[in-house]
């Protein structure tokens, strides 16, 4: 079964700190006034209020997770970005660098990637840990995209 898991940054003053500005969990929307939080049950017990697993989220920064990870062993998400070329031991080091994103075209389709495809053309890695590594979020880091324009 796929993992389903969101991550979001904080809404509030940034700490500096990737795993203090973002939250990551299951994904809640509050209908009425559309504010979006994550709830991270891991914390959860009989003592714990609802309101203490709850972070609010700017909505525009909330991405899911893949199912993927990196060379690195990192979490894929969308709005990562992604750089990837050559195996590590060859000699011709090619670097690309695209975005993750949902694409609802594909999601029904069986695709190795799931569905996620990367903005800069369609790739569908079988070994995603081998190939692929995350180096920032469009959210942090769009300055990485400059290049590549």
């Amino acid at each position: 079964m796929r993992e389903y898991e969101f991550r979001g940054k904080t809404k509030g003053q940034p700490t500096g700190t990737y795993l203090f500005d973002w939250a990551f969990g299951d994904l809640v929307r509050e209908l009425k006034t559309k504010r979006m939080f994550i709830c991270d049950l891991s914390h959860f017990d009989d003592s714990t209020k609802l309101k203490d697993v709850l972070t609010e989220v700017i909505p525009e920064t909330v991405g899911q997770y893949t199912g993927l990870l990196d060379k690195n062993d990192t979490k894929i998400f969308e709005g990562d970005i992604v750089k990837w070329g050559h195996l590590a031991n060859s000699r011709e080091k090619p670097i690309r660098i695209a975005v993750v994103e949902f694409n609802p075209d594909i999601q029904y389709r069986t695709v190795t990637m799931g569905d996620t495809y990367f903005k800069q053309g369609c790739f569908a890695y079988a070994e995603t840990q081998f190939y692929l590594e995350v180096i920032g979020n469009i959210h942090e880091n769009p300055e990485m995209l400059e290049a590549e324009k």
